[in-house]
């Protein structure tokens, strides 16, 4: 064969295997985004954001709801909990998602659980239905009611992937960590995918006994007027560092015993943090808005799963810490008049 014709031909089969590689790669790859269409019921016209982890981080994004009606796109390669959020972080409903979903929802503002997917893979259906079935006691906060719901499912579907969405995401992990893990354990490996519990283990740190004696660093955490305030127990000879929420009866029994403290000791004798975990800033500000307070005020965005909180393991709400100077832990537990009982020794 001529040189020139043995070239043309070799040129054509690198070609065309090129082109049939190409075909290869691009047909195995698959989808690199899931898509979401959705509506508010109320039609308003206002600001959501999607929270949900891919690969361990966590991902962000921010988007207009006009007349209700949203669409955005994101990617979760092995699946993902994707939670909606108006702007002040009030969560407004979650569903599952995976690349090359199409996903339709209806959220309802007045309760996170009656979200429904209208359309979306078989996985988020089923655990949508089985939300909106719930939905009652699911947005009641009672945690005891909750937690025998969750774990009625579980028990009765060990192979399924709803499972494991229902135990790490509604499942009340602070109220009892022990009891999460068990649950989760009856889920067969199939139906359990890291990228679904990597982050719910983080939670169940918070049941470790050695959180303790951790020394507190300091801490920078939300103000008021959308500014930053760090606490550091180094510039106090003790420190209370206060863990509530608007369910606490912060108003009836905490603030009387910090308001309490504060007139019986100095500012450098004892530093007090007042946190909330309130799920968004509204209630937040609503639980201080008439405080008049003399100590700091923050707020703990993402609650105890926050990377700031995080090593500090708070397990339930209300919650006290009293540390000294260097950081070390005196106290750690729920009443208030043992902290009290701590500080005043």
């Amino acid at each position: 064969m001529p040189r020139t014709a043995q070239q043309s031909m070799n040129k054509t089969i690198f070609i065309t295997l090129t082109i049939f590689l190409t075909a290869v790669f691009y047909g195995c790859s698959g989808p690199d985004s899931f898509e979401v269409k959705g509506h508010v019921k109320g039609d308003a016209t206002i600001n959501l954001r999607a929270l949900y982890y891919v690969d361990g981080a966590l991902q962000s994004s921010i988007f207009p709801a006009d007349r209700g009606s949203f669409t955005f796109k994101g990617r979760a390669p092995e699946g993902a909990v994707v939670e909606i959020l108006d702007n002040d972080y009030r969560l407004l409903g979650r569903f599952y998602a995976v690349n090359g979903d199409e996903i339709d929802v209806t959220i309802d503002p007045q309760s996170p659980a009656s979200a429904k997917v209208n359309k979306g893979n078989d996985i988020a259906v089923r655990w949508a239905q089985w939300l909106n079935a719930n939905a009652k006691t699911l947005d009641s906060r009672n945690s005891a009611a909750i937690n025998a719901l969750a774990a009625k499912y579980v028990k009765a579907h060990p192979q399924d992937v709803v499972s494991t969405l229902i135990v790490t995401t509604i499942y009340d992990a602070s109220a009892d960590p022990e009891g999460a893990s068990k649950l989760l354990s009856i889920i067969t490996p199939e139906a359990r995918p890291t990228a679904l519990t990597d982050a719910f283990a983080t939670l169940l740190t918070y049941a470790d006994t050695s959180a303790g004696k951790r020394r507190v660093s300091p801490l920078t955490l939300m103000a008021q007027g959308d500014t930053v305030t760090t606490f550091s127990p180094r510039k106090h000879r003790l420190s209370l560092l206060v863990f509530s929420d608007e369910n606490c009866g912060r108003a009836d029994s905490i603030v009387p015993a910090l308001r309490r403290l504060r007139k019986a000791h100095t500012d450098k004798a004892l530093g007090i943090i007042d946190i909330s975990l309130d799920t968004d800033t509204l209630a937040w500000l609503r639980s201080v808005r008439n405080d008049t307070v003399t100590w700091d005020v923050a707020w703990g965005v993402g609650g105890v799963a926050s990377a700031a909180l995080r090593p500090l393991a708070i397990p339930r709400l209300p919650y006290f810490i009293v540390t000294d100077s260097v950081g070390a832990q005196v106290y750690r537990g729920a009443s208030i008049s043992q902290a009290l009982k701590q500080i005043d020794k």
